[in-house]
């Protein structure tokens, strides 16, 4: 499976618990900066991901706050060592 295709997933799932938690605010940080960027940009996404994306900044959108940064996958070890 693609790994892109993974992390958008998981971030959408993310999200999505987050709203369902009734978190207001989040500061989401990924290592995968096609993702990143993809969650970040203004216009639609028609890559494979796409569908997955936009459903994505859809429910992102709903946070009162939201922030999302790209990080290293070395700073991201925990994330890792737990998939």
């Amino acid at each position: 499976m693609d790994c892109d295709l993974v992390e958008c997933w998981a971030l959408w799932k993310a999200i999505l618990l987050a709203r369902n938690l009734g978190i207001r605010n989040v500061h989401i940080e990924g290592d995968s900066l096609t993702v990143i960027n993809a969650i970040k940009s203004d216009g639609e996404d028609r890559s494979y991901i796409g569908g997955i994306m936009e459903a994505a900044k859809t429910e992102l959108a709903l946070f009162s706050c939201s922030v999302v940064s790209h990080i290293r996958r070395k700073g991201n070890s925990i994330a890792h060592e737990l998939a």
